[in-house]
C-alpha cells in the first residue's frame, strides 16, 4: 500500500486531535482539517479497492 498516504492519514488525525482538543471539535479549524482527513481517507479506500476488485 502506498506508505506515504499512511504517514499522511497518521499525520492530519494527529493535528486533528490537537486542534480538536485546544479549540475544541467544533472549531472551523478542527472541521477543516477533519474534512481533509475524510479525503485521505476516501483516497485510501478508493486505493484499496483497486486491489480488491
Amino acid at each position: 500500500m502506498d506508505e506515504a498516504l499512511l504517514q499522511a492519514i497518521t499525520k492530519k488525525r494527529k493535528e486533528m486531535i490537537a486542534i480538536g482538543v485546544r479549540e475544541g471539535l467544533t472549531s472551523k479549524r478542527a472541521v477543516k482539517c477533519s474534512q481533509e482527513l475524510d479525503r485521505l481517507l476516501n483516497l485510501y479506500m478508493k486505493r484499496s479497492m483497486k486491489f480488491v476488485a
